[in-house]
Order: C-alpha cells, then structure tokens, then sequence
C-alpha cells in the first residue's frame, strides 16, 4: 500500500498532465478512463485500510467483552480470518461508496479548472466536505461490522443510532486522540530524521529517513485509533460489559467520563 502510494504520487503529475491533453478535446472515453484509474486506487486502498482498521476493531471487541485472562487463542488472526471472509463484503461495500465520493470530488478538481473559480470552489466544497463526512461515518460503521459481524446496511443503520445518541462526545473523543497520535508521529518522524541525517553527515538522507519514519509510524500508530474507536462504540452500546470483564479498566472509564462531566452519552 505504502508503495503503491508512493509510486501514484511521483507518477500523478505526468499522469494528470498528459490525461488533461487527452482529455482537452472532450473525448468521453478520455474521462471515463481517468474515472475509472481513479476509482479502482481509491477503492484498493480504502479496502486495505478498511481490512486492517475491522482487524484490530474485532480483536480490540473481544477483549473487550472476555476480559484479558479469557481471551481466545490468537484473537487477531481470528479476527482477520473474519475481515476476509464474512465481513469482506461489507467492507468492500463501505470501501466502493467512499471511494466513489473520492473520485468524484478530484474529477471535479479536474473538469471545473478552467471555470468560474468561485463556483469551482464551492461545488468542490460542499462534494470534499461530503466525502470527509462519508469517511468518517464509515469509520464507524465498519467498526460496528467488526463488533457485531453485522453487514453494512444494519452497521449503518447502528451507527446513526449512534451518531443521535452522542454524536458530539464521538467528535470530542477523536479530537483529542487524532491530534496526539499526530503529534506523536511527526515527533518521532523529526527525530529519527535529524539523526539519521546528523550521524550519516547528509541532508538527503535525513529526508529519506524522515519519510520512511513518518510512514512507518502512521502505520503503527494507525491500529490505536481503531482500538480507541471500538472501545468508545462498545461502552457507548454496552457500557455494562466492560465492568464484567474489565473491571479495574471499566472503572477507569467511569471515572474519566465523570471528570469530564459529558452528559451527551
């Protein structure tokens, strides 16, 4: 996935500039090309975020509702086992409506370029801020797939319940976590960079090894976020569980939710 991002980002300039000569002349295979390049990239690495993100989701769930001295023999690959077969179609699903929203959002950066700019810039307004509001919803209705093993329409259907139950406490919740883990990622990015550069005496390698960190990085700090995601969708549907099988953690919550005073949920 890493690679493949790397390889369409020094590829998407000469790529775009010669499918915008193509496409200059209004040729309809021209956009239904591009249209389609797009969507299969989106869609591929939505699904390989996606399968990674319900893994942790449904190994996070089964701790949560076992506790840790009952957990299972290799809860990962067992809930990996699920991402890839029962669950696969459901986030295949999810997967293809983001990516749709995503293709079509950067075909309008593409065919509204030469247009009016202000109209240019409130259609891709109001298509990106559409787009980020999908992927986020479906951030938690895949997290609810990876719970319940459900299929995406009734995951859905879960998460709006959800969003009307305390959606501002889930906002509130992924503004603190995201933010750290950022941070946290460009730190440790900046540091192995810096040193990386300073023992080897050359610049551009303490880029290179900046990149590499960042990307190495995100994909380890990438699993928490998922984890503390299941964990808010668990003690916001079952806050009971927790206490039964995670007690000393149940109260911890408890306790964290009282400091903070939030009656949203």
């Amino acid at each position: 996935l890493v690679v493949f991002n790397l390889i369409f980002g020094l590829m998407s300039g000469p790529t775009m500039g010669a499918l915008n000569t193509a496409t200059s002349y209004n040729a309809p295979a021209s956009w239904v090309f591009l249209a389609l390049i797009m969507l299969m990239f989106f869609w591929g690495t939505q699904v390989i975020t996606n399968v990674s993100h319900v893994t942790t989701s449904g190994t996070v769930a089964t701790w949560y509702f076992v506790g840790a001295g009952s957990m299972p023999s290799n809860p990962a690959v067992a809930s990996l086992k699920r991402s890839m077969t029962t669950s696969f179609g459901s986030i295949c699903l999810g997967s293809l409506i983001v990516a749709i929203l995503k293709t079509i959002y950067y075909m309008a950066r593409i065919m509204t370029q030469n247009e009016n700019e202000f109209v240019r810039c409130i259609i891709l307004c109001i298509i990106g801020c559409i787009e980020s509001l999908m992927e986020y919803f479906n951030i938690y209705a895949l997290t609810h797939v990876a719970i319940y093993g459900c299929s995406y329409i009734q995951a859905a259907k879960k998460t709006w319940e959800l969003i009307k139950m305390c959606a501002w406490a889930a906002i509130f919740n992924d503004s603190l976590v995201w933010p750290v883990l950022t941070m946290t990622n460009l730190i440790g990015a900046v540091a192995l960079g810096v040193a990386g550069g300073f023992i080897a005496g050359n610049l551009t390698l303490g880029i290179i090894t900046f990149v590499v960190a960042w990307v190495v990085l995100m994909l380890l700090l990438r699993p928490i976020y998922s984890g503390v995601v299941t964990i808010f969708v668990c003690f916001a549907h079952e806050p009971e569980a927790v206490h039964a099988a995670n007690p000393e953690f149940g109260q911890a919550i408890v306790a964290a939710k009282a400091l903070a005073d939030t009656s949203t949920c």
